[in-house]
């Protein structure tokens, strides 16, 4: 039985929304935040239902895809400066990702 995504990469869904529910095995689904992964912000979110396991590790401030330190989820939407337009690899005006990256960046350019 499935008993974490493991999505750890996943950094956005293009088209659709998503929706979990009633997996009573199913743990850490309701740490991710998934308004940042999801491009359209109309789109519909439905996490209900599931198991809730445990909590994340300290290092993932409460957005993980499981307990380990290296499943915290990488945030690359929400917490963006206003400046940006759309994904970022921090929370600093300067830290805005190129317009042609999708899903994130580490860098300022096209190929970052």
């Amino acid at each position: 039985a499935l008993r974490q995504l493991g999505f750890n990469n996943l950094t956005e869904i293009l088209a659709g929304g998503v929706k979990i529910v009633k997996n009573e095995g199913l743990c850490y689904v309701d740490t991710i935040e998934w308004r940042d992964i999801v491009r359209d912000t109309k789109a519909d979110i439905a996490v209900e239902n599931n198991k809730a396991c445990g909590l994340c590790h300290d290092n993932c401030n409460g957005k993980c895809w499981g307990p380990g330190e290296k499943d915290c989820q990488k945030l690359t939407k929400i917490i963006c400066a206003e400046q940006c337009n759309g994904r970022c690899f921090g929370t600093n005006p300067n830290e805005c990702c190129h317009d042609e990256c999708a899903g994130g960046c580490w860098g300022h350019r096209e190929n970052n």
